[in-house]
């Protein structure tokens, strides 16, 4: 419990100047009201000592509502203070991440996927709305659906890479010789991601025909072309189209689900 306190006051010394009846106390006492043990509130404030710094009034009693509205129990609330997702009691949720969860509803997320965000991807939501805007719309034109976890796990991707990170990598691709196109996800990885899509949904592949994933990406456009297009489009004839990103597999009333390319490849 020392070094906890220790750390608490290394991070937050102006602590020591708040008053222990009237400031801190009444904070430690809701939280222990909504089922928070002394041990896990000192687990909590040590991680994030701004907690304590909040004001019960104005900023923890609202949190706390916000929260139950998605997780529906004071059990489930209390399992974000134990994941350590304390810092989520520090923002103004409903400001900064109702709207965002409203915009999420009206483009079909389940109730049930908000509860992931904020228990497991709370960065999501709590970035600035710019970002949040620009990642939602290339998470749609990857062609995830918001009504499935994996919509979720994209944004996650693309909220813990910043852009400066991503051009970094991107750069690494292309001094190993790498075009622009080939490491594009809109005119390459997407195309051929879809295009094995549309051969499982039609049972021209299957599971004992184990696709390397590096093929995917690596392999030259004659190569995929003949194996994956050329091969079947007496079948499909469409695929010729959704190779070259002129038709999306939702005109063919599919989605794009990557669990289901995924599983059929091969590391």
């Amino acid at each position: 419990m020392v070094p906890k306190l220790l750390n608490l006051l290394g991070w937050r010394p102006q602590l020591l100047f708040a008053h222990p009846k009237r400031s801190l106390l009444p904070k430690i006492e809701f939280l222990n009201s909504i089922g928070a043990t002394d041990a896990e509130l000192a687990d909590a404030c040590s991680s994030i000592p701004a907690i304590l710094g909040q004001s019960l009034e104005n900023v923890l009693i609202p949190n706390y509502k916000f929260l139950k509205s998605v997780f529906f129990s004071d059990e489930n609330v209390i399992k974000v203070l134990r994941k350590k997702r304390t810092r989520l009691f520090c923002f103004d949720l409903q400001k900064t991440v109702s709207p965002k969860l409203a915009f999420l509803r009206d483009l079909g997320m389940l109730e049930a996927n908000f509860a992931l965000i904020l228990s497991c991807y709370p960065p999501i939501v709590l970035q600035r709305q710019d970002k949040f805007d620009g990642n939602v719309k290339k998470v749609i034109k990857m062609g995830f659906n918001p009504q499935k976890c994996e919509f979720v796990h994209a944004m996650q991707v693309f909220s813990s890479i910043g852009q400066s990170t991503l051009e970094c990598k991107l750069d690494v691709l292309r001094r190993w010789g790498w075009s622009d196109e080939d490491i594009s996800l809109e005119r390459r990885i997407i195309p051929r991601c879809s295009v094995i899509r549309v051969l499982l949904s039609k049972g021209l592949i299957n599971e004992e025909n184990k696709i390397c994933l590096s093929s995917l990406v690596i392999n030259s456009n004659k190569h995929f072309l003949d194996t994956f297009v050329t091969k079947y489009q007496d079948h499909v004839p469409q695929l010729l189209n959704i190779f070259h990103g002129k038709m999306t597999i939702g005109e063919l009333g599919l989605e794009f689900e990557p669990q289901s390319v995924m599983k059929n490849c091969s590391a």
